[in-house]
């Protein structure tokens, strides 16, 4: 009897391959969302929240720099929605003013949105320098029926199962119309944010 084999790829699996884990993928966006946002032709307000909400999550952490790359967006979200419910407290409308709460919030959507690009990127172009030997070894060894669930947003996986040639497919269909392997994505895929 042939069973199908499910692997869980954590973190770790692209760490070799070159690719930053969680905590480092963290530093890595913040750094580059201040340097484009310490221009001239940005707002004040976008860097300043941004230095500020890197230091309360130090704070949540215990002081500890390794916050992984789902808290920062986590807690990001958070305050932004924390902000549009003080807009309740507030005696001015919405958009009465770049002061209002509700407009702060808008301005940490819009740090979010850089965020998210700055992920694809980031992870793309660390990706095109990878050492792809010993991936491109596990790919070899996944047969049609088996699945691999990864929480990384690389796409090491699928590109090591394209260059093997072996048909694969995001979970969306059914094995029994073509056997393929099954990569889910748990936690989103860059490719996925270009798009």
């Amino acid at each position: 009897m042939e069973c199908n084999r499910v692997f869980i790829l954590g973190a770790g699996f692209s760490k070799s391959a070159g690719l930053p884990l969680g905590t480092e993928l963290t530093d890595i966006l913040i750094q580059a969302i201040e340097l484009q946002l310490d221009s001239p032709a940005q707002d004040n307000e976008q860097l300043e929240w941004s230095r500020a909400f890197r230091g309360r999550l130090q704070a949540l952490e215990g002081g500890s720099t390794a916050i992984n790359v789902e808290q920062l967006f986590d807690y990001a979200h958070h305050d932004a929605e924390m902000w549009r419910m003080d807009q309740q407290r507030v005696r001015v409308g919405r958009g009465d003013g770049p002061a209002t709460p509700w407009n702060h919030a808008r301005m940490i959507d819009h740090v979010l949105g850089l965020l998210q690009e700055q992920v694809s990127r980031v992870i793309l172009e660390r990706q095109r320098d990878a050492t792809v030997s010993a991936i491109v070894g596990f790919a070899q060894q996944l047969r049609a029926g088996d699945g691999v669930i990864t929480f990384n947003y690389d796409t090491l996986v699928e590109n090591a199962l394209d260059e093997c040639k072996t048909t694969w497919s995001p979970g969306l269909q059914d094995l029994k119309e073509e056997p393929h392997v099954v990569v889910l994505k748990m936690h989103g895929s860059a490719d996925w944010f270009q798009f």
